[in-house]
């Protein structure tokens, strides 16, 4: 016995652009995972850190371009939080002209 949804799509997307922003999501976390322990774990510079950090803004917005703001609430104090523990000092504030 097959069950088939005949239903609407939710939002209007399909099956198939749920599954692709799915797996878009999961990059993004998996990287992040990445830079947080390379943060929290390796012998880095202050520059070397800031750089990793905003590498992993810059992989994020190529992923999900119009996200800048929701990295910025969800990952960012992830980010600021290691980096202050390690360095004991304030993170520079990207200007909001920059992506």
């Amino acid at each position: 016995m097959s069950i088939r949804n005949n239903g609407p799509d939710i939002g209007g997307h399909g099956s198939e652009t749920i599954h692709e922003e799915t797996r878009r999501i999961r990059r993004v976390q998996r990287a992040m995972d990445l830079v947080l322990q390379l943060l929290a774990h390796t012998e880095l510079s202050r520059g070397e850190a800031l750089r990793l950090m905003e590498g992993m803004r810059r992989y994020a917005l190529d992923i999900f371009p119009d996200k800048g703001a929701v990295f910025d609430l969800i990952y960012a104090p992830r980010l600021m939080r290691i980096y202050r523990s390690r360095f004991e000092d304030p993170i520079p504030v990207p200007r909001p002209d920059e992506p």
